[in-house]
């Protein structure tokens, strides 16, 4: 007997409008240029512009003064955007173009009303995976010179171009391409390592000294171009069809909050009804980590569940390693892994960990332990592991490092299957344990986060990551919780529903659907009535 559970749309993308220059399309909202796409090919996933402050926090315009003029094969669009966040007060003009000759501009004339110290200012391009990556591609630089490269197949742990003044390539429907960019020297990189599904080519080079300063009245002035020799007629390719490619249902973990209070009886009772294979506990030797591992490991006991610990090293000492070994006496028999990790570098320093490795396996060999990070997959990817024992590597994933609307944090899940295939091509396939994955940033409560489209993702990214050995999720309890307080999510009750069918498998290749399989071969399916981002729907 199959069972489908269709979510409800509670949360909706931004209205947006459909535009056409000549024979390209593309959607527009708040800003942003979305989509441009000519004939059956996406060619630029997103141009928009971006004021980061010296935290590298984006900052949120107000937009006013928004005017849009649409013809049957052109369109033109101006705005005024307003930051002010801080000591921050920045104004800019936007103006953007398309044209009956496949041509779109994007342009912009800023100014500062206020000193202030940036990161970025400027416009930045996202372009698609799925229609780029192995494409080859002549880069244009500021001289005029140009050198060959291609789109990284696997996620690039550098910037794949530099110097870009100028791009051009062909795409797989012989689309001739080109984009020109204006005001200041650009640069591509491979944003999937921050789990967006796009690389993006940005201004200013991260050569160039930052933060950097703006002073009243500095102006900021620049453009990018697009142009598509397109057809009006373009032949489609057959639609491939992937072939559903059935995996083990991952180990399900969740984490326990740095702040999380004692759990209650009926907590308790909730949490026994989801899947729940192991805990994450972070453990930082600075603090009271012997309290905080007494009551975790009392807890797991409770939730039938193993212990993955996240332990921060600040001292990088033999001192601090013969304290771990001595307080997991006790709690041995819990622990399923380790994760090391220091208080002062991305990762830890490769020969503090392989000495950590030996005494704490000489101690405790069924205990896994693990090289990697608690941050994103670029900490992990620019500090590979090599020439020292580890058992996995681990990483930390969330949907809105860059950006926070719900297009944009539907379309990262795309990126999920590439981190994974990336990893094991330069760990030689050892397990892989994503950890945590996150809404939103951890200091941050996402009002989303308890809604149907929050529990839609998250059951998206289960099915993306499930060629991982382990997935820790969120937080238990609380305003980042699972449950909040007593109350049930919708993240929480897709997830009893999950443990109440017993899946033994998942299937990947499943579109907008996710589907678990049972030991009797029953189907429980997941839909949900939010479109796919990609279109103004």
């Amino acid at each position: 007997m199959n069972k489908e559970i269709v979510l409800p749309a509670d949360e909706m993308y931004v209205p947006a409008i459909n535009l056409r220059a000549g024979n390209v399309t593309a959607i527009y909202e708040e800003g942003r240029l979305r989509y441009v796409t000519a004939g059956d090919t996406e060619i630029v996933r997103t141009i928009y512009p971006a004021l980061r402050d010296e935290q590298w926090s984006t900052v949120i315009p107000v937009i006013s003064n928004e005017k849009i003029s649409r013809e049957q094969r052109s369109f033109y669009i101006t705005y005024t955007a307003l930051y002010e966040a801080g000591d921050i007060r920045f104004k800019a003009v936007y103006k953007i173009e398309g044209r009956t000759d496949n041509t779109i501009t994007f342009s912009m004339k800023g100014e500062g009303l206020s000193n202030f110290k940036k990161r970025r200012i400027g416009l930045c391009l996202l372009h698609p995976i799925a229609s780029c990556t192995g494409r080859e591609i002549e880069v244009r630089q500021p001289d005029n010179t140009t050198y060959s490269s291609s789109f990284p197949e696997f996620v690039s742990p550098f910037q794949p171009f530099l110097q870009v003044q100028g791009m051009k390539w062909m795409t797989a429907n012989n689309t001739f391409v080109e984009i020109g960019y204006e005001g200041d020297i650009f640069e591509t990189e491979d944003q999937r390592n921050w789990s967006d599904n796009s690389y993006k080519t940005y201004s200013t080079p991260q050569s160039v000294p930052a933060p950097a300063m703006v002073n009243t009245g500095d102006t900021v002035e620049q453009k990018i171009t697009i142009k598509a020799d397109v057809k009006k007629t373009v032949f489609k390719k057959d639609r491939v069809i992937q072939k559903e490619n059935r995996l083990p249902f991952p180990r399900i973990g969740y984490t326990r909050g740095v702040d999380q209070q004692a759990l209650t009886r009926t907590q308790i009772k909730l949490l026994a009804k989801i899947p729940f294979d192991h805990y994450r506990v972070q453990l930082n030797l600075a603090e009271n980590w012997k309290e905080v591992l007494s009551s975790a490991a009392e807890e797991a006991e409770w939730l039938s569940a193993r212990l993955e610990l996240i332990i921060t090293f600040g001292l990088l000492n033999d001192e601090e390693i013969n304290a771990v070994i001595d307080a997991l006496r006790s709690p041995q028999q819990l622990v399923h892994s380790i994760l090391i990790l220091s208080s002062h570098h991305e990762t830890v320093p490769k020969e503090f960990f392989a000495h950590a490795y030996e005494g704490i396996k000489n101690a405790y060999a069924a205990i896994s332990i693990g090289f990697g990070t608690g941050g994103d997959f670029s900490d992990l990817n620019g500090n590979r592991p090599a020439e020292i024992e580890y058992d996995f590597v681990s990483f930390s994933l969330q949907p809105q490092v860059h950006t926070k609307d719900n297009r944009s944090i539907m379309e990262n899940l795309g990126s999920h299957e590439t981190l994974l295939r990336s990893a094991d091509k330069f760990t030689g396939g050892k397990p892989v344990h994503i950890s945590p994955v996150s809404f939103s940033s951890a200091d941050t409560a996402d009002k989303r986060f308890g809604s149907a489209f929050a529990a839609w993702w998250t059951l998206l990214a289960l099915r993306n990551l499930s060629a991982a050995s382990d997935i820790s999720f969120y937080e238990l309890t609380g305003s980042r919780g699972i449950i909040n307080g007593e109350a049930e999510t919708e993240i929480y009750k897709a997830l009893k529903e999950i443990k109440e069918f017993s899946p033994r498998y998942i299937f990947q290749n499943t579109g907008n659907k996710v589907i678990l399989q049972n030991e009797s071969g029953n189907r429980l399916v997941f839909t949900s009535k939010l479109p796919l981002p990609g279109s103004a729907g």
